[in-house]
């Protein structure tokens, strides 16, 4: 992986006033400054395998549907069917996802990550949630590289769910917020926003 160019050296400020260093509230936050500057693995991310919600079986990516592509900043939102919140979450981000794309012009993208190696309950599932599910793909992290990526920076802890994650062009984590969105709503949009300021400035200079 290349380096990092230092202009990345300082990650976005936080929208919000930092929690309680101690506590539960404490302990996520500070999970969600030490995943700061983890970059992430690009042939993980290029390579997840995708559960067709048309014909609900996994499949390999075609050439146009690796998420690793040009678009400037990458929003992953981490999930796994067993994980209640994240389903809670759903109406939240069929809103949000489209708004972030259409407010910076295609140059951000959601994409959604179940963080699980086994696709047998996906197609129950996703029939429960009626047309709830909030992209047009859904990627599967069946061999766990992915999750392997991103736990070196939580010190290979299991990873908390929901997760999700801010990646700049060089798809290093340059903010995440761990668990729920119902009441972040304006830290998702703040922090979406403050990076792609960030890499207009890098692009202009």
């Amino acid at each position: 992986m290349g380096s990092v160019p230092s202009a990345w050296a300082a990650p976005p400020t936080p929208a919000t006033a930092a929690p309680s260093p101690t506590g539960p509230v404490g302990e996520l936050h500070r999970q969600e400054i030490v995943l700061l500057h983890l970059p992430i693995d690009r042939l993980a991310l290029r390579t997840l395998p995708i559960w067709d919600l048309k014909t609900q079986q996994l499949r390999e990516p075609r050439s146009a549907e690796g998420m690793d592509d040009s678009t400037p900043v990458l929003v992953l939102h981490l999930w796994a069917t067993w994980c209640i919140p994240c389903k809670e979450d759903f109406p939240i981000w069929r809103e949000l996802g489209p708004r972030l794309a259409e407010q910076h012009r295609g140059r951000v993208r959601v994409f959604y990550v179940a963080m699980q190696n086994k696709s047998d309950d996906m197609a129950e599932f996703i029939n429960q949630l009626q047309g709830g599910f909030p992209g047009l793909r859904l990627y599967l992290d069946r061999d766990e590289r992915l999750a392997r990526s991103i736990s070196k920076g939580l010190e290979n802890r299991e990873l908390p769910l929901p997760l999700t994650l801010w990646l700049d062009p060089q798809r290093v984590i340059r903010q995440a917020l761990i668990g729920s969105i119902s009441n972040r709503r304006n830290e998702v949009i703040d922090s979406t926003a403050r990076l792609m300021r960030l890499v207009r400035h890098l692009e202009e200079h």
